[in-house]
């Protein structure tokens, strides 16, 4: 209920202080109707608006904002082009990535991910953990079927373990998915 007016101030009120909060909750509230006004609020002219918005794109995890967050590497305020770049980890975009200012390739999102998800199997406890935890920092929904899925068919309790602990992590907040799954593994 809350989204559409949340919007509404984000577009149209002008106070920037009221404009930054609606940003905030509008990542709060994970609704994917935010993502385009968020993207547009890239473009408000107050360095605080433009940093919770990136802030609330990454907490979505639309890929669909990657683009937006890769031309906001360049923004003039250092605060706003740090928030972009964690936003775009959250959506699981490499460092390299990120340090290039343009992603490497189509699908480059799916394939960290796929590349975790193969390090989480990995026999090699640090390795595997790594990955599990790197996946848990995404908000990524992909990163979410991961968890769960290693959460679910790992023969090792430590993977699986640490895939639960994560899954509060993953698309956060809270991805309801990872409800009934974090159910049975009690």
């Amino acid at each position: 209920r809350a989204v559409g007016p949340l919007i509404k101030i984000l577009e149209e009120d002008p106070d920037k202080y009221i404009r930054h909060n609606a940003a905030y909750y509008l990542g709060e509230y994970k609704d994917q109707r935010a993502v385009k006004p968020l993207i547009r609020a890239l473009e408000d002219q107050e360095e605080r608006v433009r940093t919770y918005a990136t802030t609330a794109l990454g907490k979505l995890g639309d890929e669909s904002a990657e683009k937006a967050l890769f031309s906001v590497l360049k923004d003039s305020e250092k605060h706003v082009r740090d928030s972009a770049a964690e936003a775009l980890k959250r959506l699981g975009v490499s460092e390299d990535a990120i340090k290039r200012g343009r992603p490497i390739g189509s699908g480059h999102i799916r394939e960290r991910i796929r590349k975790l998800a193969q390090k989480s199997r990995s026999n090699d406890y640090t390795t595997q953990n790594e990955a599990i935890y790197e996946l848990g920092d995404m908000s990524n929904s992909r990163a979410v079927d991961v968890l769960i899925e290693i959460m679910q068919t790992s023969s090792d309790r430590g993977a699986r373990s640490s895939a639960a602990h994560n899954l509060g992590k993953a698309g956060s907040p809270f991805d309801p998915r990872a409800v009934e799954p974090l159910i049975r593994a009690l």
